[in-house]
């Protein structure tokens, strides 16, 4: 979604669709009409002629998708005058809107998300305009880089007057409106808080020196985890299943042996042999990675060294906005005899639309062995902790690997120099 610039203060309006996307789409829309056309006899051809009912529906589909991308288009209206929004798709003419009034919405909202294709996944972060119950969540864009999500979310959260959330980091951050860009600095001079510093814990991996203007934090290389087996243990099962079922059957049927060398070859490149070093890669790049964190009144340095490269990212303490410190899920449970255990209300996991936790009417909920070892599996398999700082223009993350404990410790120092 683009921003389209108009005169009214009252009106926020973007748009999609056009542009390049409708220049890739003037082939497909060409070739589904040739295609079309071809059982008419409109278009002189050599040869044998496709069947009509062959020809029409498959380049129906071409001529279809070539359509949606040159006449495609999307706009979003916001009237903070009428207090409502409207999402109109159109094709040439409008073929489907939508209405939703704005006095039901209480927060704007952004997210991180993998999907999935048909070759590949990636990740979104939806910006989302959530209300109480009875509405539906309206989703507004959903932009690929973190950086234009958090400008569109803002730009939302100012113009309406709403809170907003951010879930991007693992730990949820929900700012009011009038606040959006205040920076730590101003954050504290406002609340006037006294950021507080918990004493170091025992058996530290990280080496601390602090110093009169500064705080220097080196994070040593995390070496393998019980995280990584199981990151190994997904590509091995995969791996096996296809040997089981598509390599070993497919030696055993009568086929000439080049063709059998090319079948062997191509299965072992691409669904065993890619997937395991895509694995090892990864965990290789997290277990080589060695983090240094100088924390000034003015400067914020975190500089990563890993066998790609080093990056160094610096951020003015100026423009820190967030430090966020993403803990594990606290679960609350109370063993009881024979391996089970309850778990009180406050234990209910959210769902996976983030949205308030799912109540029991206040009653525990009572579950067996089996059930405890699930839960603490998965907990387990969470996002380990770690510290998330963000300005407007840059946001690195480091400390995966540590114990709570000890980031806490790290967040405590950092958000100390950076408030001043």
């Amino acid at each position: 979604m683009k921003r389209v610039v108009n005169s009214d203060p009252d009106i926020l309006l973007f748009r999609s669709g056009g542009g390049p996307l409708a220049v890739f789409g003037i082939p497909f829309l060409l070739a589904g009409l040739f295609v079309m056309l071809t059982p008419s006899g409109v278009i002189p051809m050599e040869g044998e002629l496709p069947p009509w009912f062959v020809a029409i529906p498959f380049g129906a589909v071409f001529a279809l998708v070539g359509s949606v991308m040159v006449f495609g288009r999307q706009s979003i209206t916001i009237d903070r005058r009428r207090r409502m929004l409207d999402m109109k798709w159109t094709l040439i003419a409008p073929v489907r809107q939508r209405r939703y009034p704005l006095d039901f919405y209480r927060i704007v909202r952004v997210d991180r998300e993998t999907k999935s294709s048909k070759n590949s996944t990636y990740t979104v972060y939806p910006v989302r305009l959530e209300a109480g119950v009875g509405a539906e969540t309206v989703t507004l864009d959903e932009p690929l880089k973190y950086e234009e999500a958090r400008v569109l979310a803002e730009e939302m959260a100012r113009f309406l007057g709403l809170a907003l959330a951010d879930g991007t980091s693992g730990a949820e951050v929900v700012r009011e409106a009038a606040h959006l860009d205040e920076s730590l600095k101003e954050q504290a001079k406002r609340t006037k808080e006294t950021v507080y510093v918990p004493s170091a814990p025992p058996g530290m991996k990280s080496r601390v020196r602090e110093e009169a203007q500064s705080v220097i934090v080196e994070i040593p290389v995390p070496g393998f985890g019980r995280a990584h087996y199981a990151k190994v243990a997904v590509p091995v099962f995969f791996i096996l299943f296809i040997l089981y079922f598509f390599l070993i059957p497919l030696m055993t049927l009568p086929m000439p042996p080049p063709l059998r060398l090319v079948f062997v070859l191509f299965i072992g490149s691409f669904l065993i042999l890619l997937p395991l070093l895509t694995t090892l890669r990864s965990i290789r790049a997290e277990t080589q990675k060695s983090v240094r964190i100088t924390a000034t009144p003015v400067l914020l340095r975190v500089e990563i060294s890993a066998p790609r490269g080093s990056t160094v990212t610096d951020i003015p303490a100026a423009e820190v906005e967030e430090v966020v410190f993403r803990e594990r899920p606290a679960l609350s449970m109370t063993p009881m005899p024979g391996g089970g255990a309850v778990l009180e209300e406050s234990a209910i996991l959210k769902d996976a639309t983030r949205k308030k936790a799912e109540r029991t009417d206040g009653k525990p909920v009572m579950v067996g062995p089996k059930t405890v070892w699930l839960i603490r599996t998965i907990t387990r398999l969470t996002p380990p902790p770690a510290i998330t700082v963000r300005s407007d223009k840059a946001t690195v993350t480091f400390g995966e690997g540590l114990s709570e404990e000890e980031l806490r410790y790290i967040d405590g120092l950092i958000r100390k120099m950076l408030a001043g």
